[in-house]
């Protein structure tokens, strides 16, 4: 049978496990039910805990026997939740790790939680769970959740340049997103919602898991090894803890709060043709849609476009910034101007090119070391970090600055909210035509 576990730790978090089965030659999008394993990380947030498990059962195909939590330390709160909902649980008993610094403490904790928990997840589903879905007891779920990692989840058997698939966009900003059924394919893995193979747990992950700071070695060039990881265009998750180990203030405000969360139920990915996600032939397509691309020349031209949502369909906009290598700061302006994370590595990145929107029209930004910035016409501007900052970037990423930064006047992703909207709101881009 399909297996689907859910763990919590620190951060919530709930991976999906099921059965491996024959991919065919070509791959096709389907609508077929069922569930994975899930497993749910939860630690001492109750009140999110029955916002998170609310909402995961009214997804499609998912059922309580499908799923399992595991509690980092105890909290009777916490536990009488999951006992009324009859969800067999775990209990991870935490060490005293020593006075080492919150942050590094906590990453210390969660690391350790984590391990234990996969083990035990796939240990309790037996051999029959090939996969298993990750997720956190602090989320919000669209209704193709489960249905997205069925669709997607034999690439992984086919493809050996894929390792894992998310549900969650980093980037995927109400009015910056457009399209439900496109998936996307990053260097970067995301840690919300996503699925990992057993085979890939039990070969390369468990033994060498890290003490500390999981993700960080997760997403590892190291361990990585060139692969890559599926996510939608528009996230099939949404993240409701507003504080956590190594959270700060603004963060939620300006990278979590305005996350679209789709609301299709169960559309065909990427028309139905998942074949497209092989990775000769996204390159293909890819390299096509850069060719076809209308190049932006300055900041000027892009905000003088009229604000239109019927242009998201259109052949996109591609803007060139200067840049040396993957790991150049020179981002950071590109971020904070268009109100993407400013991290690196950078995420939702293939090859040095992110997709995005800006007012109603899909945008490719691409750096001047991407072997795509050679199919740009002759002649396309490299843009600098000191334009984007002369057109209201922030400068320095000092400590607090996202807790004082102002939202780009460019952008439309981090408009507040109305007393109407959802949580995930799908409603800015529409509320500022109307105000146009």
């Amino acid at each position: 049978p399909n297996v689907y576990v859910c763990m919590c730790v620190n951060v919530c978090a709930c991976m999906c496990v099921h059965t491996q089965q024959r991919v065919p030659e070509k791959t096709h999008a389907t609508g077929a039910e069922g569930c994975f394993a899930m497993l749910m990380f939860c630690n001492n947030r109750p009140q999110l805990l029955e916002q998170t498990l609310d909402s995961l059962f009214t997804v499609r195909g998912v059922l309580v026997d499908k799923l399992v939590a595991s509690q980092d330390g105890s909290n009777p709160a916490v536990a009488a939740v999951l006992a009324q909902r009859g969800i067999v649980h775990f209990e991870h008993a935490k060490k005293p790790m020593g006075a080492i610094g919150k942050k590094k403490e906590g990453a210390a904790l969660i690391a350790e939680h984590y391990k234990w928990a996969v083990d035990k997840a796939f240990g309790h589903f037996g051999e029959s769970a090939a996969h298993l879905v990750i997720i956190e007891d602090d989320m919000l779920f669209a209704p193709d959740f489960m249905q997205l990692f069925i669709q997607l989840a034999p690439l992984l058997e086919r493809d050996p340049t894929l390792w894992t698939i998310s549900a969650f966009a980093d980037n995927g900003f109400s009015g910056m997103v457009f399209d439900e059924t496109r998936v996307i394919r990053t260097e970067w893995t995301v840690g919300f919602g996503w699925l990992l193979r057993r085979r890939l747990w039990e070969d390369e992950l468990r033994h060498q898991w890290p003490k500390t700071h999981w993700d960080h070695w997760l997403r590892s060039d190291k361990r990585r090894r060139g692969r890559e990881t599926l996510f939608p265009e528009v996230s099939r998750d949404y993240h409701t803890g507003v504080k956590g180990t190594h959270s700060e203030p603004g963060q939620f405000d300006r990278y979590f709060r305005n996350i679209r969360l789709a609301a299709q139920q169960s559309p065909l990915l990427m028309g139905g043709d998942l074949d497209q996600l092989v990775s000769a032939n996204y390159e293909e397509a890819t390299r096509q849609l850069v060719a076809a691309a209308t190049p932006v020349r300055n900041l000027s031209d892009l905000e003088a476009l009229a604000l239109d949502i019927s242009t998201a369909q259109a052949p996109p906009l591609v803007l060139c910034y200067e840049s040396a290598n993957a790991s150049d700061k020179a981002w950071q302006p590109v971020a904070t101007y268009f109100g993407l994370w400013h991290t690196s590595p950078i995420r939702g990145e293939h090859r040095g090119l992110v997709r995005t929107g800006h007012r109603g029209r899909s945008l490719l930004l691409i750096a001047s070391w991407s072997p795509y910035s050679k199919l740009l016409p002759a002649g396309t501007p490299r843009l600098t970090g000191a334009h984007f900052i002369e057109h209201g970037a922030v400068s320095r990423l000092s400590v607090g600055w996202l807790a004082r930064a102002k939202t780009p006047s460019t952008s439309v992703l981090n408009s507040p909210p109305d007393a109407t909207t959802d949580i995930g709101p799908t409603g800015l881009l529409r509320r500022e035509l109307a105000a146009a």
